[in-house]
């Protein structure tokens, strides 16, 4: 029923819609279907229909559908499904836009999305799932760590680390050699000027921690 080339776009918003755009640059895959909310099927996002939700997957991969993107913006969501596909036998697809720019000793590893104008200097490390947005800019020796979400306009100074399933809010800026946590958040606009530790909401010039995360 499915071919080599076809891929499955998971989710249906805007993030979605730029994934799209990429993946029909790169003209490497054919995009069968998009998987949403289940009232959303029948509709079309960029041309493309929605074809089910994420309780057909299984099923896809059944008949023959081994290629998927993730392309939902939420970091829990988005680790979720990642396992959900990764446990099936998905291939999780890697997408780049044409105009990031990545350094040859870059490490990007699956599911990654690097999307238009970012930049990714020498020695990053780039774990599974990450979003890097829109001209968001990763120093050399930065560490993202899985599920992470760095957001539009984003800079990352040279050896930040950056715990797992971690927002960082558009314009963030993060000072050379700082850490931080695993799922926690950091608002827009702000600059981390020191550690900051796991599941926090911190934000502000420079960054403060506001609450613990449950």
């Amino acid at each position: 029923m499915f071919h080599s080339n076809d891929l499955l776009v998971i989710g249906g918003g805007g993030h979605a819609k730029v994934i799209i755009d990429i993946l029909a640059q790169q003209k490497t895959f054919t995009l069968v279907g998009i998987i949403d909310r289940r009232d959303r099927m029948g509709q079309h996002l960029n041309g493309i229909p929605i074809i089910g939700d994420d309780s057909q997957l299984e099923s896809f991969f059944r008949n023959g559908l081994r290629n998927a993107v993730i392309a939902i913006g939420d970091n829990q969501r988005r680790a979720d499904l990642y396992e959900i596909l990764k446990k099936l036998g998905f291939n999780i697809v890697s997408i780049a836009h044409p105009s990031a720019v990545i350094a040859a000793t870059v490490h990007l590893s699956t599911g990654a999305a690097i999307m238009p104008g970012a930049v990714l200097n020498a020695d990053c490390m780039v774990k599974e799932n990450v979003i890097i947005n829109t001209k968001a800019s990763i120093d050399h020796d930065c560490r993202v760590m899985e599920h992470c979400h760095i957001a539009p306009g984003c800079t990352l100074a040279g050896g930040v680390s950056v715990g797992a399933g971690t927002l960082l809010g558009a314009g963030t800026t993060v000072l050379p050699g700082i850490d931080i946590g695993a799922w926690s958040i950091i608002g827009a606009g702000s600059v981390v000027v020191s550690a900051i530790p796991d599941r926090v909401v911190a934000y502000g010039v420079p960054a403060r921690i506001i609450r613990h995360l449950d």
